[in-house]
């Protein structure tokens, strides 16, 4: 595996429990099967409809050619969203230590979210029709602003370690170790 940019990020006295990238399968699909699909379908179906019928007649409108070039716009992002699913894969990495959780995400440039695990008040895994066909899950992080690990094929043992890591650092957070209740036995 290539080397995680997301390692620089790091502060000294963090340590990785486990880093990756989405599984490629599953992040395609989800880049193709998205809500904006059935859209442009239904929209170059009519547009195409009206685009044939101006043509057909004698003296086609040519002049209709650049409005239809711009009602077409759904249908352009749509192509736009599938060409772009191939570099986005490759600025998308995540990676989990000790105290945080880091996602890296972008077309053009690689930006990076990160949430420390005191704050994973909420872990959810969420495994849609695409995740459950190919055994991957996608780990969010937080309710409000969530973050998102998407398409992991270890995301039961990911969300696992958060939630043991968010426990321990809370612990440490609110009773440091010489605060800590003495087991005498």
């Amino acid at each position: 595996m290539e080397n995680n940019p997301l390692r620089e990020k790091m502060l000294p006295d963090e340590y990785v429990l486990r880093e990756g990238k989405p599984e490629k399968g599953t992040f395609i699909l989800r880049s193709i099967f998205n809500l904006l699909l059935p859209f442009s379908i239904v929209w170059i179906l009519v547009d195409g409809a009206a685009i044939a019928g101006i043509f057909s007649e004698e003296g086609g409108e040519y002049f209709l050619i650049p409005f239809f070039l711009l009602h077409l716009m759904p249908v352009w992002l749509y192509l736009g969203n599938l060409i772009f699913a191939v570099k986005r894969f490759k600025n998308s990495w995540w990676l989990v230590t000790n105290r945080t959780v880091y996602v890296s995400s972008g077309i053009f440039s690689m930006s990076t979210a990160s949430k420390t695990v005191v704050d994973a008040l909420s872990v959810n895994v969420k495994r849609g029709i695409f995740e459950k066909m190919r055994g991957t899950g996608s780990i969010q992080i937080g309710s409000s602003e969530p973050l998102e690990i998407p398409a992991i094929t270890e995301y039961e043992t990911v969300e696992k370690l958060i939630r043991q890591y968010r426990n321990e650092n809370a612990a440490d957070l609110f009773y440091p170790n010489e605060l800590r209740p003495k087991n005498e036995e």
